[in-house]
């Protein structure tokens, strides 16, 4: 838990935004929660796409955020390349919580 909420902080430090003008480009991808009151933030998915902007638009992850009474954000990491293996690499350190991967091993 410590090295997500350390983590979430590179993250928001060193990635990009999401400002509402995603394009479908190719990246890693983090969706964390924030508690408006406690301001505590926690990483709560990770994931790797060619097409950022239509995987955002059909993903499930923000809701799910929502109904914890958590506001959620997405930042990216444009990748042109070995983006799946960072995906890969980052659920299996972090294990964030609606990441299934890191449960089956």
């Amino acid at each position: 838990m410590e090295l997500r909420k350390r983590f979430a902080s590179h993250i928001e430090s060193n990635w990009v935004q999401n400002n509402h003008s995603l394009k479908d480009i190719p990246c890693v991808y983090a969706i964390l929660g924030y508690d408006l009151f406690s301001k505590a933030k926690d990483i709560f998915y990770i994931g790797s796409t060619v097409r950022l902007h239509s995987r955002y638009k059909s993903h499930k992850v923000p809701a799910k955020v929502q109904s914890l009474n958590k506001v959620n954000i997405l930042y990216y990491l444009p990748m042109d390349s070995g983006f799946y293996d960072y995906e890969i690499k980052l659920i299996r350190t972090l294990k964030p919580e609606f990441n299934r991967q890191h449960k089956n091993g």
